[in-house]
This record gives structure tokens, C-alpha cells and sequence, in this order.
């Protein structure tokens, strides 16, 4: 599905530049933990470690890392309600609920993305692949 290959690009974007060489993901997921700790109050890093709880699910299976992605997005999108950031955040929310397959809260979360930033094609791909789950 073509959501999930932008979604994918999306997440190795939101990684960063963190070094020359690549990270595993429970790396990343320290980093961005670690980052936090020391300044809890950007939202950006929240959906950065978003990101990489939603890596880690893919990768794991473990269903619980999906709920850690949903805490973090949700701790971004209260620090920040309008803009790119809250954007990213709204769909990396809708991308947990896609991978949970609740696809009307997808849908309704990727449609809030693009209200928010139209010109993000990846909250278009969330929903065009919530609509073709829900027929």
C-alpha cells in the first residue's frame, strides 16, 4: 500500500539526521527518550519518538509499542495544536489507529492532518488506504 511506504519515508525523515551512521531503533527510541527528559516541552521530539515506537511495532509485532507512539503524538499535539508539527502528529495518531484497524479513526485523523497541512501528501495515503479498508 502506497501509505505505508510514504509513512515509512515519513518516519526515517522524522528520525533526523542523528549520525552518519545508521541506528537501530531501540537506539533512536533511547535518544529521543533521552532528549525529552532534558527537554519535555518540544513537541517535535515527541513525534520523533512517535515515529519510533511505530518503527518498533512494525518490527516486533508488539502491539504495546503502538500505544507508546499514541501517548507521544498526543503529548505533541498538546504542546502544539496548529502547524507542520501538529500535522505530523495528527498523522502518525491516524497511522496507530490504521495499524490497529480502526480505520474510521484513521480516516478521521488523516482528513484532521490535511486540514491542518494540506500540502503533506502522507495523511492523503492514510486515508485514501483507511477508505479501501472500510470498502
Amino acid at each position: 500500500m502506497l501509505a505505508w511506504l510514504l509513512i515509512g519515508a515519513a518516519l526515517l525523515l522524522a528520525g533526523g539526521a542523528v549520525s552518519a551512521e545508521e541506528r537501530s531503533t531501540d537506539q533512536t527510541i533511547r535518544l529521543y527518550q533521552s532528549k525529552l527528559a532534558a527537554d519535555p516541552n518540544d513537541p517535535l521530539l515527541s513525534g520523533r519518538l512517535a515515529a519510533a515506537y511505530i518503527g518498533k511495532a512494525r518490527e516486533t509485532g508488539d502491539l504495546t509499542y503502538y500505544g507508546l507512539a499514541e501517548q507521544a503524538a498526543r503529548r505533541s499535539l498538546k504542546l502544539v495544536e496548529r502547524g507542520p508539527v501538529a500535522a505530523r502528529a495528527t498523522t502518525l495518531l491516524a497511522t496507530v489507529h490504521f495499524a490497529r484497524h480502526e480505520f474510521g479513526e484513521a480516516l478521521r485523523g488523516a482528513q484532521a492532518a490535511i486540514e491542518l497541512n494540506p500540502g503533506d501528501p502522507i495523511p492523503n495515503a492514510v486515508a485514501g488506504d483507511a477508505l479501501l479498508e472500510m470498502g
